[in-house]
């Protein structure tokens, strides 16, 4: 694993599949023994931190990817990862526009870190750019529930609730249609949730 990207994915995988079973423990053993025989590996780092991520620990995801970028300062993935989670959390939304802008300098077409930036926007209470950057990212990726679901979330921000239904429902129906997407019962719970919580919404209407 110290040289072969194989090896780091298989290890990335494997832990995705004890995950998925629900043997998060284990997965995070897994990936915490690889990394401590082959600390340099950026790949097996990033694998830790998302995987700590999903679990729960925000700092000790924020931590590995601070040891990816320093392995790998243009380590776009890294970057973006460091400021949506930031921004996620509501925290220093500063450092986690510079991150998020420096991933874009390095892939300015990627929907995933122009969605990051919107949603930066988005948790500064900033509606209205919000919008302008979200629908770019739909733009460029026009079937990725997440990214329609923000741009819904920042629709009803700017009083634009109609808008905000049409997008929520869209991400609905592709959950729908891609029912192996990861976690798409809790996605598809908060999209219909939110969609009862306007008058007149209800999914399917």
């Amino acid at each position: 694993i110290r040289d072969r990207e194989g090896g780091a994915m298989a290890y990335d995988a494997l832990a995705t599949l004890l995950e998925r079973q629900g043997r998060a423990p284990e997965a995070l053993t897994l990936l915490r023994d690889a990394v401590a025989k082959a600390p340099r590996n950026q790949d097996l780092q990033f694998a830790l931190g998302t995987l700590l991520e999903r679990q729960g620990d925000v700092a000790g995801a924020l931590s590995r990817m601070r040891a990816v970028l320093a392995l790998k300062p243009a380590h776009s993935a890294a970057l973006n990862f460091m400021g949506y989670t930031l921004a996620q959390w509501g925290r220093d939304l500063e450092e986690a526009e510079r991150l998020v802008r420096r991933a874009l300098a390095l892939q300015p077409d990627n929907a995933a870190y122009v969605d990051s930036l919107g949603w930066v926007h988005f948790q500064r209470g900033e509606a209205k750019k919000a919008v302008e950057v979200l629908e770019r990212a739909v733009d460029l990726s026009p079937d990725e529930p997440a990214i329609l679901e923000h741009l819904g979330d920042a629709y009803l921000k700017a009083g634009r609730a109609p808008e905000a239904v049409r997008v929520w429902k869209r991400a609905l129906e592709v959950l729908t249609l891609e029912p192996e997407a990861a976690e798409p019962a809790d996605q598809r719970t908060t999209l219909e949730r939110k969609l009862k919580a306007l008058p007149s919404t209800a999914p399917g209407r």
